[in-house]
């Protein structure tokens, strides 16, 4: 399951045969995107250098169910979407997706690819969210420019019966969860709160302890 090696995936709405001939003519034609390798013409995975951050790329004619996902901005039937084209981190980056240049490469580098394959949706599996592509390229389009980090199509929230929120996913980004306490003010002042301390950890890269 791709859902268990890498955190993202560009729903497509072609076979995974024309997803594959769809990304290779970009990667072959790019001068964003370099082939880290060369690989066969009826290669589905892909190692590629973007931003000089290495990514790995795979067809996926199989999704794993998102029926459970969290649907931001779209409504889709997990059985209508036939491909994916998944993205992850290179073999030797691990833990990328908490030094926030790296992530930022990842990130913009989903937003190109996927306005390229035609994309409808993108699924991010760490807070297990599904969210309309366009609302997803323009939300990182966004923080690329400066602006607030994607939090919605990244970290999901829980209320629980206090008033208290919750974070899911972001200890994928940043290490940890978080709790807004209800007593942090009214249900708009939590969420503006918890917006922000998401913001603040998935753009900061964490404290190193000292050894």
């Amino acid at each position: 399951m791709i859902a268990a090696t890498v955190p993202l995936t560009l729903l497509t709405s072609g076979t995974a045969s024309e997803a594959s001939v769809a990304l290779r003519s970009l990667l072959d034609g790019s001068g964003e995107f370099a082939l880290a390798h060369a690989s066969p013409p009826n290669a589905t995975a892909f190692d590629i250098v973007y931003q000089g951050v290495s990514l790995q790329l795979a067809v996926n004619a199989q999704i794993p169910g998102f029926t459970d996902y969290k649907q931001i901005f779209c409504n889709l039937d997990s059985a209508s979407m036939p491909s994916g084209v998944g993205l992850g981190f290179g073999e030797h980056l691990a833990g990328g997706e908490r030094v926030p240049a790296i992530l930022q490469a990842l990130l913009g580098a989903a937003a190109k690819l996927g306005l390229s394959l035609g994309a409808v949706a993108t699924l991010w599996h760490p807070a297990q969210i599904v969210s309309g592509f366009g609302y997803f390229s323009k939300s990182v389009a966004d923080y690329l420019e400066g602006g607030a980090f994607p939090v919605w199509a990244t970290v999901d929230f829980t209320s629980d019966a206090n008033g208290d929120i919750k974070s899911t996913g972001l200890a994928f980004l940043a290490g940890r969860e978080i709790q807004i306490a209800s007593k942090s003010g009214d249900e708009n002042e939590r969420m503006r709160r918890f917006v922000e301390a998401v913001h603040d950890l998935a753009t900061n890269e964490p404290i190193q302890s000292a050894a």
